[in-house]
């Protein structure tokens, strides 16, 4: 029991730094949301950690970069929690942990599915909060920060599906 706690924490600190390597992945867009490898690495963390430990990763990954480590794309820190993208950020929270809870199931579709649950409530919190800081509707919002991000967003999800599978079966058992 104790070797598994310490294999999760030890496990936690590395998806926060996959993470991290992932949001550099980046190509700064004109509307201030980046296209980013966030999503691959967010739903890899919750398809291979216990729900405690996922999201505890994307909690630990949000206050390194609240607290000025720069985390976040583009080498982001601090107010980026408060600026364009700050609602893709904290919608991280329950798009890991859907993730995370999926491996409940057995049928990969049903997996995927929470999968792309969790991904539809990241962007709705990234469209909302975009929405409230840019002034813009929602459906001006939606059209330039979610839309352009759908198709390459449920790509990720199913290569991280498929890929964690390949980490659960030789790195992590």
């Amino acid at each position: 029991m104790k070797n598994e706690k310490i294999k999760n924490i030890t496990l936690s600190a590395v998806f926060v730094a996959v993470i991290s390597a992932f949001s550099q992945i980046s190509l700064p867009l004109a509307t201030g949301v980046a296209l980013t490898g966030q999503v691959f690495a967010i739903a890899l963390c919750g398809f291979c950690l216990p729900c405690f430990y996922a999201t505890f990763s994307v909690i630990a990954y949000i206050i390194l970069g609240f607290f000025g480590v720069p985390v976040f794309a583009n080498f982001g820190a601090g107010s980026v929690l408060f600026g364009f993208s700050g609602g893709f950020i904290f919608g991280f929270l329950p798009f890991v942990l859907l993730c995370s809870f999926a491996k409940r199931f057995d049928k990969k579709a049903i997996r995927l599915l929470f999968g792309f649950l969790g991904l539809a409530v990241c962007h709705i919190c990234g469209v909302l909060w975009f929405s409230a800081v840019s002034g813009r509707s929602i459906f001006e919002s939606f059209s330039a920060v979610s839309l352009p991000f759908i198709v390459k967003d449920i790509i990720c999800v199913i290569t991280a599906f498929f890929v964690s599978k390949k980490i659960l079966n030789r790195v992590i058992k």
